[in-house]
Parts: structure tokens; C-alpha cells; sequence
């Protein structure tokens, strides 16, 4: 079932769309990324002009930010301070990012801009994971290692005990 959206000027399919979102919701959840980090490359890839997809994931994030910091604040593990923070860092890059969406809509790059700006992020946020997973691997098996080696060093006394016994 196919809608159109007007301003878009494109048809997507609804049920897709909220299937989407729903995985989307279930990552964010997850993993406590924000879902507009992942949608907005979604909706991208679906033919939604940037332009018109960046804009309209506000939403999302809006929701998703009210309803995750409510359920920390029954948690009881929202950190006030912490938040204040990151509330003035992000506002400060949302009013600089506003600045930079209409500086390249004027000149019409917008699409490219953001296009290229997903690509480059999610290609260095996956290449940092990778090397993050890669040196947790690394040290899990040292650490492993060195366990073995401990309950033998522990055990060669009781061996070596039993060996003259025997």
C-alpha cells in the first residue's frame, strides 16, 4: 500500500516505512544510538531527497530522545549534569549545522553535502568499530591466556606434590 507525500513528491510504501522504523526503534533502543542516525540513510536510500529527509527525522529524534530520557528518569539513572552538557554542546552544533544546511541549500548542494557527510560518518564510525572489536577480541584472548597461565602456575605445586607421591 503505497501513499504519496506531497511535499516530498514521492510514494513510499506504509508498511515498509513503519516496519523501518520499528527495526530502527528496536537498534536505537538497543544499542542507544540515536534513531535518526540510522533513519535518516534509510529514508536517503529509499529516494527521499536529503533535503527533505533531515528535516523531517527531527521527529524521530525528538521522540525517541523524550521517551529514552523519561525511561532513565524512572530508572533513576539520568545524570543531570552530564545532560546539561551535552544539552549546551548540542544546541551550539544545531544552531552551526542550521547555519551550514541554509549556507548549502543557497548554493545547491545541499543533496551532495549530506549524501557524502552520511558516507564519510558511517564509514569512520564503522572503521573505528572494527578496530574497537578487533582490540577487544585481542584483549579477551590475552586475558584468557593469561588466566590458563595463572591456574597452571596455581596447580604446579599441587602437581608437582602429587608427583613425587606417585
Amino acid at each position: 500500500m503505497e501513499i504519496y507525500l506531497p511535499i516530498v513528491q514521492v510514494e513510499i510504501d506504509i508498511i515498509f516505512i513503519i516496519f523501518l522504523s520499528f527495526c530502527v526503534g528496536v537498534l536505537s533502543g538497543l544499542f542507544g544510538v540515536g534513531g535518526g542516525f540510522l533513519m535518516t540513510p534509510f529514508l536517503i536510500f529509499l529516494g527521499i531527497p536529503p533535503v527533505y529527509a533531515v528535516p523531517n527525522e527531527i521527529n524521530n529524534i525528538l521522540a525517541t530522545s523524550v521517551s529514552g530520557s523519561m525511561t532513565h528518569w524512572f530508572k533513576r539513572t539520568l545524570d543531570y549534569k552530564m545532560g546539561f552538557m551535552i544539552i549546551i554542546g548540542g544546541t551550539l552544533g544545531t544552531v552551526l549545522g542550521i547555519a551550514a544546511f541554509k549556507f548549502f541549500k543557497e548554493t545547491g548542494k545541499l543533496s551532495l553535502i549530506i549524501s557524502l557527510s552520511y558516507m564519510y560518518l558511517l564509514a569512520i564510525i564503522g572503521t573505528l568499530m572494527l578496530i574497537q572489536g578487533a582490540s577487544e577480541i585481542d584483549r579477551a584472548r590475552k586475558k584468557n591466556y593469561s588466566q590458563t597461565k595463572t591456574t597452571y602456575s596455581l596447580l604446579d605445586p599441587w602437581l608437582t606434590f602429587q608427583s613425587k607421591i606417585f
